[in-house]
């Protein structure tokens, strides 16, 4: 073979492996495992007004390849499928409500299906019903939405063109159109069906402008106390006696203003001129910055002053309308004020504008952006406790505390040599027991401690593998939580009922657990003690108080009487008493040799004394928690919660006639360390409060 023969075999071979290689890379390096189902699927009928039944179907979704449909007027109907854009035409024979189900496939042939009833009707709409208002957040914006017996389509005609074209929609269906100027507008809403004629309405609403700002300045970074010195602003102690409307002439009216809920701001209108007047001498001397939020839509300029007893200075805060700007002005711009002694603010600018402010305050650069300290120490007993993660308790088997469709950078971390787990850039994190799930069904409570300075929002979900034990075999149960505006730059313990998990039928076989924060991919936080618990067992007492039991008239109500002080220490041998709660679910009255005993108990005087049977804790007696209904039942005859006469209607006159099982209402307070229990007993209520020891 010639030298040049084998080096065109060897380029072949070499091409070849080139291929093969980039093909095996392409492989592994992409899949279309990970992509989710369609998402947003909707569809709209359009029928033909011509009584032939003919009907358009236009689906819609986020994510498909294709749909699948079934048009609900065959028994067994195999689903016709179409192309993305093929027109989707059906004929109805008969008037009727038809049940069409729309699949939207996707690349990697995952599916999402709704059913849409659809009514073919000739009869012409009736009843047309239009509901319309002006949006509470964006400016010169209308929502509609039109219902009508018999109708399968709305079309809405805005008013606001001469060559107007319809905006399309299913009955019922919210509709929104933005103006470009406020005013009034001619609105023209047309219910059709499969009849040739139709039902109409114009009438003539007014748009509105919304002024101001719509949602709140940003938020201040967490700072220790003396990095700061706040005039105004929700996210900081603010100082006391602060005038915001001092009486020096101008025309400027002051008004606080709630943007969002638990937000204020602080409005100027008509601005000509106006001061602020602090109660003492601010000392803003060791301070490096003054920061002032400010919105307006009108004003051309603004100027902030600092005033101290003999001289000011004003700041140019230069004008973007319509958004929230943040300033911070260092101090060493006022060279002529002195720092140590700020009596005043004053603001002027374009006259007759309107200006918003919010968070005006001192500071120096010393954000906190991760934990010193850390997690508080966990307070359950070890026996009442599955850890999943603490160094308080031993862990069980965790898969994974980042799943690979994770969308967060995982890192284990030491915070004041506490072991926790810090997820940076987080969208949502999965957390994995797959390989042996947690059996909570004993537990009431799942806890977890959470710290972050930037996170707006913390979602967890729990997810149930039911029966099964594996995902996805048909009968997972799941539930996610939403907490908005957590606290920042401090743990925040989370000690959450499992019935909060309304979905969460099952809870049994729990292996995936989902947390999430929002700014998406934005947000840092440790974690740290994250455990199921059960809030109930363990060994309970009455709290010895004045008040902590009486009886009154109604729930809540111990005024016809309730235990004194002197009741409490005459009663010591009754205040010693226990209730213990197991695990296993059983239950115990814990007397010792002696309790409180009443006459009906067949003794001569109300006094201490040895317990009398059954009363005398030697029931055999288990418990119940029903955490949805928030009741705690003690079956046993003998075994009791508070004092041994008060049962459900009624009130003891003999030990003989003790229920075989009595049910309490219950309330868990002061981090689930404190009980308070009703139960009605004809026509009138006791009440008994508890503390764990």
């Amino acid at each position: 073979m010639s030298e040049m023969k084998i080096l065109r075999h060897i380029t072949a071979i070499l091409l070849i492996l080139l291929v093969a290689v980039s093909c095996e890379k392409d492989e592994e390096s992409y899949s279309f495992d990970n992509l989710s189902a369609p998402t947003n699927v909707s569809v709209v009928f359009d029928i033909t007004q011509d009584n032939s039944g003919l009907v358009t179907i236009i689906p819609n979704a986020e994510g498909a390849t294709k749909f699948e449909i079934t048009f609900g007027d065959t028994v067994d109907e195999t689903p016709a499928e179409y192309k993305i854009g093929e027109e989707i035409t059906h004929i109805y024979e008969q008037e009727g409500t038809y049940t069409v189900g729309i699949t939207a496939v996707g690349l990697n042939g995952k599916k999402t299906t709704i059913e849409e009833n659809l009514v073919v009707s000739f009869k012409v709409p009736e009843n047309l019903e239009i509901t319309v208002e002006n949006d509470l957040v964006v400016s010169k914006q209308v929502n509609i939405s039109a219902t009508a017996d018999y109708a399968t389509l709305i079309e809405f005609y805005f008013g606001e063109l001469d060559d107007d074209v319809a905006v399309v929609s299913t009955p019922g269906e919210t509709v929104s159109h933005i103006y470009e100027n406020p005013g009034d507008y001619e609105i023209t809403v047309i219910a059709k069906s499969g009849a040739i004629e139709t039902l109409d309405s114009t009438f003539t609403f007014t748009v509105t402008e919304i002024t101001g700002p719509q949602e709140a300045a940003p938020t201040p970074p967490v700072r220790a106390e003396s990095d700061y010195i706040s005039v105004f602003s929700d996210a900081y102690i603010n100082l006391t006696g602060t005038n915001f409307n001092p009486n020096w002439g101008q025309s400027t009216i002051v008004t606080f203003e709630e943007v969002v809920s638990g937000d204020t701001i602080l409005k100027y209108s008509d601005l000509n001129y106006q001061g602020t007047e602090f109660e003492s001498a601010i000392d803003a001397s060791e301070m490096e910055y003054l920061h002032v939020d400010m919105w307006t839509d009108d004003a051309t300029t603004v100027n902030f002053y600092a005033i101290d007893a003999v001289a000011e200075k004003g700041y140019e805060l230069a004008v973007t309308p319509e958004t929230w700007v943040s300033y911070d002005i260092p101090l060493s711009y006022f060279d002529n004020v002195d720092l140590a002694a700020i009596i005043q603010f004053k603001v002027d600018g374009t006259a007759g504008s309107n200006v918003y402010f919010d968070n005006i305050y001192f500071y120096k650069d010393n954000v906190v952006t991760e934990p010193t300290e850390a997690a508080p120490a966990p307070t359950e007993a070890d026996a009442n406790v599955i850890s999943m993660f603490s160094d308080a308790y031993t862990d069980v088997t965790v898969d994974t505390w980042r799943t690979d469709w994770s969308s967060a950078t995982l890192e284990d971390v030491d915070v004041a040599g506490n072991a926790a787990k810090k997820y940076s850039a987080l969208d949502f994190v999965g957390i994995e027991t797959a390989s042996s799930p947690i059996d909570a069904t004993g537990m009431t409570h799942f806890h977890l401690d959470v710290w972050s300075a930037d996170i707006t929002t913390f979602k967890i979900k729990l997810v149930d593998f039911g029966p099964d034990g594996a995902y996805g075999g048909g009968d997972d149960v799941e539930h996610e939580l939403t907490y908005d505006t957590p606290a920042q730059g401090e743990w925040v313990s989370y000690d959450i009922p499992l019935s909060d998990f309304t979905n969460l039928t099952t809870r049994g076989n729990l292996g995936q657990y989902i947390i999430a924060g929002e700014p998406t991919e934005a947000t840092t936080i440790w974690v740290d003690n994250v455990y199921f618990y059960n809030a109930l067992a363990g060994t309970w007492e009455m709290e010895p108080e004045a008040g902590s039991m009486g009886v009154g008239p109604a729930q809540g109500d111990i005024s016809w009487w309730s235990i004194d002080a002197a009741g409490v220490t005459e009663r010591a041998c009754f205040y010693d008493d226990s209730y213990v709660f197991e695990m296993d679910g059983s239950f115990s009255n814990v007397l010792g040799t002696e309790t409180w005993l009443e006459t009906w108990q067949g003794v001569a005087a109300d006094a201490c004394g040895t317990p009398v049977s059954p009363h005398d804790g030697t029931a055999v007696a288990t418990y119940t928690y029903d955490q949805n209904a928030g009741t705690i039942m003690i079956d046993g005859t003998g075994a009791y919660l508070g004092i041994p006469k008060a049962y459900n209607g009624g009130e003891l006159d003999d030990p003989a006639n003790a229920p075989a099982s009595i049910t309490y209402q219950v309330l868990f307070s002061d981090n689930n360390t404190s009980m308070t229990l009703d139960i009605e007993v004809d026509a009138s209520w006791w009440r008994f409060k508890l503390v764990k020891i």
